[in-house]
This record gives structure tokens, sequence and C-alpha cells, in this order.
């Protein structure tokens, strides 16, 4: 039986994590920049798509590139 979306996934040596679920929201995005063509489909394949299965496992993931401060940039608002 699946968890109700937002549940935790699992509990591992005391560590909380939870699941990553693609929304529409997140697959409208990237649809959206794609077509804007603000990433190039190499950029996809060998940066954007690895570093979303990182995220496999659950959040807080364990893999060290998300504990890398140069891994993480700052957040940009296109609408102001």
């Amino acid at each position: 039986m699946s968890k109700p979306i937002g549940s935790p996934a699992t509990t591992t040596t005391s560590r909380l994590t939870w699941r990553v679920i693609i929304t529409e929201w997140a697959l409208d995005s990237y649809l959206t920049l794609k077509h804007a063509q603000t990433f190039t489909d190499q950029e996809y394949w060998t940066v954007i798509r690895p570093d979303v299965e990182r995220l496999h496992d659950g959040i807080p993931s364990n893999d060290p590139k998300f504990a890398s401060s140069h891994f993480w940039g700052p957040a940009k608002d296109s609408c102001r």
C-alpha cells in the first residue's frame, strides 16, 4: 500500500527521509524552461538529470554532492 503524498518514506538510524514525487508543477516548469532553451539537451542529460536522480533515496539525500556549498546556487525569481 502506498503512503500518502508528503508522508515519511522511511526512518533509518533515526534519520527521517521523505519520498520525492515529481509533480505536475515540476513537469510544467521543466517544459517551460526547455521551450525557452534555458538549457541544452546535453546540459539536461549530463548535469540536471543526474542531480535529480540523486534524490531517488529521498530527502534529505546522503549524496555528498548535496552537502557541497558549491552545488547550491542563488534562487532567481523571474517575476520581479
